[in-house]
This record gives structure tokens, sequence and C-alpha cells, in this order.
């Protein structure tokens, strides 16, 4: 089961990841949570699937727990199509958060390890060209 949202204030520049795990066996041990995101469009080619959070939690034998991921929006720039400098967002840009090494959201959007789509809108005067350059 996973969540992605803004927490408590829906204008945050954080993404808020929450992932239920559940270790369904008899054996009590550590388990990898991996949180990837899936760039669904944008100008340049995107990457396929991107890793934006990691952890390694302690699960008792049939048990279940919920961990949180906070996810900048600063690490959501990717870099543009002018140079290696000018890291940018863009406006309507929307990807998927996924959970786990194995799957794959942009083939099977429907996986319960899948997000709704989430898109960043940027403010009516930011250009993207000048993110990080012009900065």
């Amino acid at each position: 089961e996973l969540r992605v949202g803004h927490g408590s204030n829906p204008s945050s520049p954080e993404l808020t990841v929450t992932a239920k795990i559940t270790n369904p066996s008899n054996t009590p041990g550590a388990f990898p949570v991996m949180i990837f995101s899936f760039d669904m469009f944008r100008s340049t080619t995107p990457e396929y699937k991107r890793l934006r959070a990691f952890d390694k939690i302690w699960m008792e034998a049939n048990s279940s727990q919920e961990v949180s991921f906070t996810i900048s929006i600063d690490d959501l720039h990717f870099i543009g199509n002018h140079d290696e400098r000018h890291y940018v967002l863009e406006d309507g840009m929307e990807f998927v958060i996924g959970m786990g090494p194995e799957v794959d959201c942009r083939t099977d959007p429907g996986d319960k390890r899948c997000s709704v789509p989430v898109r960043i809108t940027t403010d009516p005067d930011y250009v993207a060209a000048c993110d990080a350059a012009c900065g």
C-alpha cells in the first residue's frame, strides 16, 4: 500500500511517501524499502525509473508497519536541454511513485505499489531555463 501527498500542508515544497510494509513470513528480518519515480512526460528524455529514497527496516515475523519518506521538490529537478548547469522543473511535469525494484508503474499503472500520477505546478513567473544557471 502506497500513499503520496504533501502531508498536512498542501502547498509544501515536499512530497511525503508513506508505504505499508508487511512481513508475511514466520521469520523476522531486515527488509529493504526502495521508492522510485517514473517520469511520464517532460521535454527532455526522462530516466525510465529513478531511485528517490531507500531504507532498511527490521520487521518481526507476521507483522506490518508504515514507513514514510520525504522527497524535496528540489530533488525532482532534472538537467534541462541547454547544458548540465540548467537544473529545471517543468510546469505540468507528471510522474508516478512506485515501491520496490521489480515494480514498473509505466507498464502496470494499476499495481498497488504505484501511486496515482503526481503533477508539478510551477509559479506563473517561473522560467525553467534559468532555474539554476541564472540564479
